[in-house]
């Protein structure tokens, strides 16, 4: 009798220390379930081992994003090797994750809890254990095995940069460049300025937000093979769908080059030009330029400075520079 009034206040004196739990069998609250998905929680769907040195038995959990959990225990004994697999729901609360036995076939005696926040490449999982007697806790450490996956079995794919969509694949591209030359002494000078027309072909969809990227390049006089950037800039649009707002023009700031062309000085002309159209997420979807070579150059478009000398496929030419008479 004594033993069974000991194991009643233990138990009193435990579940005092729990927040309540929805009653066995019952499933969390989809609100419940949306408020884990927004937090670090979400990050626990997937499957986790247990590490365990020197054990003769596996033990994973596999966490759902509808607030399911399933506890696969694999041992080996004279016997052979036996599977156990449980059920389970997890749900927040407070500053906890608890997991509960879906169904009464769940051990009741048994506690499992997880410390939000956690760190996702080094699960902590508190595990404790009552009896008559005595409350044994445990900390288990758990690394990710297996990508999150939907209850129903479907893995969920890891977040990609998505492709360029088709309207601005199709977006057409027309630069005009206007150069103007003069002299002055033994100098030649060229005012160079780009009018770019932007041309949404698709008539059923916008094109939304876009940027636009433009570089302005020079060629070395004495050397063909080399090739600097005068100036570059960008500028954000969006063009619609209908005849009054599926075109857009701009025209860039003028570039002054001034250059010193006798005697193979090493001074750069005007050679080109190269325009490249990103989405709003900064993924390049259509690029034009005067020389085919450099729409193929689509990596290489960001790290192009002013006054940095470049070959034809734009790869940097060290030690080479801009010479600058004004």
């Amino acid at each position: 009798m004594t033993s069974r009034i000991t194991y009643a206040v233990c138990c009193a004196c435990f579940a005092a220390l729990l927040p309540v739990w929805p009653s066995l069998g019952e499933e969390p609250a989809s609100s419940e379930v949306d408020s884990a998905l927004s937090s670090n929680a979400m990050d626990l769907c997937g499957k986790w081992a247990i590490r365990s040195e020197g054990s003769r038995s596996e033990r994973t959990f596999e966490f759902f994003p509808d607030g399911q959990v399933t506890e696969t225990i694999m041992y080996t004994s004279s016997s052979g090797e036996t599977t156990e697999t449980y059920q389970k729901l997890w749900k927040i609360q407070g500053d906890k994750i608890f997991i509960s036995p879906k169904s009464t076939d769940g051990n009741s005696n048994q506690s499992i809890f997880i410390d939000l926040p956690f760190d996702t490449s080094n699960l902590q999982i508190t595990e404790v254990w009552m009896s008559a007697s005595s409350t044994r806790q445990s900390k288990l450490f758990a690394e990710r095995t297996e990508a999150p996956k939907s209850s129903s079995g479907l893995a969920v794919p890891a977040a990609t940069p998505p492709p360029p969509s088709a309207v601005l694949t199709k977006l057409g591209i027309s630069v005009n460049p206007s150069t103007k030359n003069s002299t002055q002494d033994y100098y030649k000078i060229q005012r160079i300025s780009l009018n770019i027309t932007l041309k949404n072909a698709c008539l059923r969809e916008s094109t939304g937000l876009i940027n636009v990227s433009y570089w302005i390049l020079g060629k070395n006089v004495g050397d063909s093979k080399q090739f600097c950037v005068f100036s570059k800039g960008k500028f954000d649009c969006s063009l619609g769908s209908s005849i009054s707002d599926r075109e857009f023009k701009r025209s860039t700031d003028t570039y002054l080059n001034k250059y010193y062309s006798y005697f193979s000085s090493g001074g750069f002309e005007y050679a080109g030009w190269i325009v490249a159209v990103s989405d709003s997420s900064g993924n390049i979807a259509v690029i034009k330029a005067s020389k085919p070579e450099w729409e193929r150059q689509g990596d290489k478009l960001p790290g192009l400075e002013v006054d940095n000398v470049y070959d034809l496929p734009l790869n940097k030419v060290n030690g080479a520079r801009v010479p600058r008479y004004y």
